[in-house]
């Protein structure tokens, strides 16, 4: 269905049967986005943009070349509200960054639209409302009001290479983006969202990492937002009204760069997908709480100084605590206070493996555009069944897992459909036929592996 060249090797490297120069007709992705309620995606490819419904997989609509097509020949980046037909692009014409968004009406196949950021700096990420754009550039978030179409904020960031802002697509408009300081979080809005919420802060920002931020993103109602640095170890969940740590969230003591996270609608867990080929589900709930909490307030006066933390002084001091404890319960305090953090921060609930990767965790067909940004696949939740998880990847499948919601674990896979292939006359199959994966443990083994029915 979809095997062709283009097979990475161990390193991350395209072989040499790699097709993008071999027929100028074939197409890449540069951008995937899913939309708010988790029910559509949207791709950008070097001639123009998908769009897709996730159950069932359908391709909804395509453009290619849009006009003028002497002005945009691919698309860079792009969004969509809900599932709209309303689409806010970035593009690029022989290499050249994009400074404008252009709008483009689906329905009636033409530009609407455009907004040109100021001093000509490059759009990295979009995001939109029915009310507002937010065009995020490196060191600036614009908000344009869309009616008319003016800035109404202009706010500050340090390096955003990412393109990282988010929105909540209910209520008076709020940005979340990377602070002016490495690893903080910025929540700006205006003065009628604080009279709607007295506990909000109109505009404030608060530390979320040491490293410089990977990924943001909010749940449904924009009251918690989540965070991952470009370590990529450790995923936080703040509220959005005064930036409280409700949850840290170990996804894996090895580094890797974070390329999604979700939110389940009910807020009762968090995905996080990686360029690792391992997505980890982390269930956010009172237990969960109740630890972060039972940690903030553990006992840490005893707490022997960084100088004694090694050797004989840790251990005497340990020692002397404990047998001054006149109970089990106040020595295992004692002893958590001690511990080293890593091993006290919950760990994933449940994982899903990837198949067609190989063990450094890399696929074995990559369709990524030369410049694209991207770096591993897009996750949604399923809205109709929860304990269902939608992998959108660039090696041209959607994995869709379900996981034990009481017990957690390993997640399974229930189906892999091929979405997307460079060549031309490539559709989605609708008449039951099957996908090809590769379990992952031989990189070589491209054209052997299980079998997984499509869904239609």
């Amino acid at each position: 269905l979809i095997l062709s060249p283009g097979v990475m090797s161990s390193d991350g490297a395209i072989r040499s049967d790699d097709p993008r120069g071999d027929d100028p007709d074939n197409t890449f992705i540069s951008h995937i986005a899913i939309n708010q309620l988790q029910t559509c995606f949207v791709c950008g490819t070097t001639k123009g943009y998908r769009v897709y419904t996730l159950d069932p997989l359908v391709e909804f609509s395509k453009q290619e070349r849009l006009p003028p097509a002497k002005e945009l020949r691919a698309v860079d980046s792009i969004c969509m509200l809900n599932k709209t037909q309303i689409f806010p692009v970035t593009g690029c014409d022989g290499g050249r960054p994009d400074c404008r968004v252009r709008i483009f009406d689906d329905r009636r196949g033409m530009f609407i639209g455009e907004m040109r950021t100021p001093s000509g700096q490059e759009v990295l990420g979009i995001v939109m409302r029915r009310d507002v754009i937010a065009v995020a550039c490196e060191y600036n978030v614009y908000v344009w009001s869309t009616q008319p179409v003016v800035i109404v904020a202009h706010i500050e960031t340090t390096a955003n290479p990412r393109g990282l802002c988010c929105m909540p697509q209910d209520g008076p408009w709020r940005v979340m983006c990377p602070g002016q300081n490495q690893g903080t979080v910025r929540i700006y809005s205006r003065g009628d969202t604080c009279a709607a919420d007295p506990d909000s802060l109109p505009d404030f920002s608060f530390p979320a990492h040491e490293k410089s931020l990977q990924a943001l993103a909010l749940n449904a109602r924009g009251t918690l937002v989540a965070t991952a640095s470009e370590y990529g170890t450790i995923i936080k969940v703040f509220e959005t009204s005064r930036g409280e740590l409700h949850y840290e969230l170990r996804r894996s003591a090895t580094s890797a760069l974070v390329s999604s996270l979700a939110f389940r609608q009910d807020d009762l867990f968090l995905a996080a997908a990686s360029e690792q080929g391992t997505v980890h589900i982390f269930r956010l709930d009172s237990e969960t709480r109740a630890r972060e909490q039972e940690e903030a307030d553990g006992p840490q006066a005893a707490r022997p100084s960084f100088a004694e933390e090694s050797g004989a002084g840790v251990l005497s001091a340990v020692v002397g605590a404990v047998a001054s404890t006149s109970t089990v319960e106040g020595a295992m305090g004692m002893m958590r206070s001690w511990t080293p953090k890593y091993f006290s921060v919950p760990r994933s609930f449940a994982r899903f493996h990837m198949p067609d990767h190989d063990k450094c965790g890399k696929p074995l067909w990559d369709y990524r555009a030369r410049c694209s940004r991207i770096v591993g696949p897009q996750i949604a939740f399923a809205p109709t069944r929860g304990d269902h998880l939608y992998v959108v990847h660039y090696n041209g499948f959607i994995y869709t897992a379900s996981f034990d919601e009481a017990e957690g674990g390993e997640a399974t896979l229930v189906s892999a459909v091929a979405w997307f292939s460079p060549r031309p006359d490539f559709v989605i199959r609708k008449d039951g036929g099957c996908a090809v994966t590769v379990s992952g443990e031989d990189e070589h083994a491209a054209e052997e592996g299980d079998t997984w029915e499509l869904i239609s």
